[in-house]
């Protein structure tokens, strides 16, 4: 649509049909709800990256925090497996 003379053609002042307050973005079976003031912000480009972070969000911790986290999971389960025992033998009895 542009904003010309034709009333058929021409948007209103705000850029948008009168029902419509969003727009839909879509790429590749993707889909995005946008308002009109995210569409301004962006220049109106419309693609789905201009909205959608495609980073990796992946956050990797020290491996001595990952085994320190293991040893203190095993000590546990230990714990745990001892207790699991001394229950059966109590119940044996």
């Amino acid at each position: 649509m542009s904003r010309g003379r034709s009333k058929k053609s021409s948007l209103p002042s705000n850029g948008l049909p009168p029902a419509s307050g969003l727009d839909q973005v879509s790429s590749h079976g993707q889909q995005l709800t946008i308002t009109l003031e995210q569409a301004r912000a962006a220049d109106y480009n419309l693609s789905l990256s201009q909205f959608v972070t495609v980073t990796d969000r992946a956050q990797h911790r020290p491996l001595d925090a990952i085994l320190a986290d293991i040893a203190g999971v095993r000590v546990a389960r230990e714990r745990a497996d001892a207790e699991l025992a001394r229950v059966v033998e109590a119940l044996k009895r």
